[in-house]
């Protein structure tokens, strides 16, 4: 869980930041975990243990979250899902399969940035 003074922003654009192997540190507080790792730009990102998916038109998310185990998940609309997971440690193996699952139009972690004040 991250501590309420310290600021993250979540980053929109996501697809520039691909994921790379190797976790640096994991801060607790008390909303999230947040586990950081360098990506293949050399960018230090934290991951969390939610996800945000995108269905096609027609797909339903029920099947997955059985599968997958999801712990919860929240609709934003348009086939558009907030996904919590069970685990932080399952994140990039999960996202990895979800990307080969019918239906799924995309699917990245939750990616966090700390917010440097200048």
């Amino acid at each position: 869980m991250v501590d309420k003074k310290t600021a993250y922003v979540c980053l929109v654009a996501l697809a520039q930041y691909g994921c790379a192997q190797g976790t640096a540190i994991e801060a607790t507080g008390d909303k999230a975990s947040i586990r950081y790792i360098d990506t293949r730009s050399g960018t230090k990102v934290g991951i969390t243990d939610r996800l945000i998916l995108k269905l096609a038109k027609g797909y339903d998310i029920e099947p997955l979250a059985k599968h997958y185990g999801f712990e919860r998940f929240s609709s934003l609309g348009g086939g558009l899902y907030v996904v919590k997971l069970a685990s932080i440690d399952t994140m990039l193996a999960t996202v990895d399969a979800l990307k080969a699952e019918k239906g799924v139009v995309y699917v990245h972690p939750d990616y966090v940035r700390r917010h440097i004040r200048r």
